[in-house]
């Protein structure tokens, strides 16, 4: 009898003892599965992440496309600005250069009339 109330109280620790480990398996796993919940949660915030961070590469390399063309287009316009502004300098330049060419020659004949006019004036 009394070996019975042994063999029973070591069954019930045992199985109190399985209970326990069954209790602290259970708790692992249920932690590994907040991990794995965790780091897949993790990863889903990543791919998040990098789909918005793709998304916006490829929105500032169009907006960059969008400038480069403005840029290169106003360069253009520019140069033919610049252009046209050489055109109507060099042709300005030469009006100027023509002009007193002209009043030069002008002067030149005025002096040889004032100077005919000063020996006539003498004459008489």
């Amino acid at each position: 009898r009394e070996e019975f109330k042994i063999a029973e109280r070591r069954e019930r620790e045992s199985a109190k003892r399985a209970n326990e480990r069954a209790e602290r398996e259970k708790a692992m796993r249920a932690r590994a599965e907040e991990r794995v919940d965790s780091a897949d949660a993790r990863a889903g915030r990543f791919e998040v992440d990098r789909n918005s961070a793709t998304a916006e590469c490829h929105r500032i390399r169009e907006e960059f496309k969008i400038a480069l063309e403005r840029a290169q287009k106003m360069s253009a316009e520019y140069k033919k600005e610049a252009e046209l502004l050489r055109a109507k300098l060099r042709d300005g330049l030469r009006d100027t250069v023509d002009k007193q060419q002209n009043a030069e020659k002008e002067a030149s004949n005025l002096k040889s009339k004032l100077i005919r006019a000063e020996g006539e004036l003498i004459q008489y």
